[in-house]
């Protein structure tokens, strides 16, 4: 997947406090998308109750919009369960190599307004997935957001407006096979994440870590990566 050339995205007329624009919300609810009503300028839900809920279009004034994941929605007549990852980072580079690592296919992605102004990559699962949080890629937070967990949606506002760089139109389908593999990586970067961590604050040392990177298969990438950060001391060549 290649994200080097993303369109300039559309500039969205909402802002805080103003009723949401009917036609986006019309568009989500004739896509099955199980949206739920958020508070202005935020990411919080206006009641309980929205793991199930359904909501009438008036509950939606002066409110952001969400959707939860992990649920089956129809776009275009491609069908599934919508998977959103969640890139907690406004350096897009990463996002890139992990979409050329696994590789991922292009989708709809999403610029966050959130405090991170990171991206959301939307896609479709044959089988319901559930919410994997606080995962990474090098340095970068990821969420895998499945059954339990929501998303804000374009053209929701909280410190900045939510911006599609790739519509709904480009909604994709993930393999499961793919979905594993994404999910494995993201949690090996995680471990070598907390290794590094725990190097830094000399609670192991370099030799443990490593022991602890090839038991979990690290990648060639990862032990650079280790490497980089914990210094020169004890390096073995990937």
């Amino acid at each position: 997947m290649s994200y080097h050339d993303i369109p300039r995205y559309a500039v969205y007329k909402h802002s805080i406090g103003e009723p949401m624009s009917q036609p986006e919300l019309a568009r989500y609810i004739e896509c099955g998308f199980p949206v739920i009503p958020l508070a202005a300028a935020s990411k919080a839900p206006v009641a309980r109750g929205w793991t199930d809920n359904t909501y009438p279009v008036t509950a939606f004034r002066n409110c952001n919009i969400g959707t939860r994941a992990g649920e089956r929605v129809c776009i275009d007549g491609k069908q599934g369960y919508l998977l959103i990852l969640d890139y907690d980072s406004p350096d897009i580079g990463p996002l890139r190599q992990l979409c050329s690592e696994i590789p991922l296919p292009r989708t709809t992605c999403v610029r966050s307004g959130g405090a991170h102004h990171g991206y959301h990559l939307y896609y479709l699962t044959e089988l319901e997935t559930r919410k994997h949080g606080m995962l990474a890629y090098r340095d970068a937070s990821i969420d895998l957001l499945g059954k339990g967990s929501f998303a804000v949606v374009p053209p929701s506002v909280v410190d900045r407006p939510y911006r599609y760089l790739l519509g709904l139109d480009e909604l994709a389908y993930l393999s499961m096979d793919t979905y594993e593999r994404l999910l494995a990586q993201l949690k090996r970067w995680k471990q070598t994440n907390a290794l590094i961590a725990r190097v830094k604050a000399e609670k192991i040392d370099v030799d443990e870590a490593l022991e602890g990177l090839a038991k979990q298969g690290a990648s060639p990438a990862m032990i650079s990566y280790f490497h980089d950060r914990t210094g020169p001391h004890h390096r073995l060549e990937p």
